[in-house]
């Protein structure tokens, strides 16, 4: 039979911070990891039909097991998947606690946005894909991810980010504008645009800012987070079964 155990080359914790976003909320910015597979549901199944429209290309209502299992069983050699998460208790939910994995103390783990690329065989590039909540949009989140991973691309040895946007997508068009991405029309489908970057300078990327208090935090409740995934961390290959 073949082997099918996922394989992690190595989980990049330098990508691991907190942030403070424009309306004060406080997020963590972290990679995916494979149990994040039910986040990763609830996350696409509560995007709006247009934004999941945006993300896919297509109609969907949400994501199967299996994809959401590939999603974020992430090897970190050729793909790099980062996720930012928010702690929701039930007065910040509205008392919904569908949309979210219980993180304890009354708090619920709710996924507010996704960005990720994977290597491309020339060996240079990587096409990327990103998608925000709609209630967590025009807060900086994009702009974050976005230059999160052009530095993972460039740590990687690749010199371009390409996506292929719907032509109708006029936020995400001008988001790749502001970023400094280069956009020319898809020469096989007049529907998609083509956005690419070089990698090697992010200044362009504007960031929310760091927040000292927020990173206190989120450095007590990583330590025993941190302490339960000692496997992963242990050394440069681990499994996951």
């Amino acid at each position: 039979m073949p082997d099918t155990t996922y394989r992690i080359h190595r989980y990049p914790t330098r990508f691991i911070e907190s942030l403070v976003l424009a309306n004060g909320r406080r997020v963590t910015l972290r990679p995916v990891l494979p149990q994040d597979d039910a986040l990763e549901q609830q996350f696409v199944s509560r995007l709006s039909p247009a934004t999941r429209r945006m993300r896919f290309h297509g109609s969907i209502s949400g994501l199967a097991a299996a994809q959401a299992a590939r999603m974020s069983s992430i090897d970190y050699r050729q793909e790099l998947a980062l996720v930012v998460t928010a702690l929701e208790d039930d007065d910040a939910s509205g008392g919904d606690s569908d949309g979210g994995i219980e993180a304890g103390d009354g708090a619920s783990e709710r996924l507010v946005a996704d960005a990720r690329y994977v290597r491309c065989a020339d060996g240079c590039s990587a096409e990327f894909a990103i998608v925000v909540a709609d209630d967590w949009a025009g807060l900086g989140l994009a702009h974050r991810l976005l230059a999160a991973l052009c530095d993972g691309a460039r740590r990687g040895g690749l010199r371009w980010l390409r996506g292929e946007v719907l032509a109708d997508n006029s936020r995400m068009l001008s988001l790749m504008q502001a970023c400094g991405f280069c956009l020319r029309t898809h020469p096989d489908d007049t529907g998609l645009v083509i956005a690419e970057r070089q990698v090697g300078d992010t200044r362009s990327l504007r960031c929310p800012d760091r927040d000292p208090h927020a990173a206190a935090s989120f450095a007590r409740r990583g330590r025993e987070w941190l302490r339960s995934l000692r496997w992963l961390l242990a050394g440069p290959h681990a499994d996951t079964r």
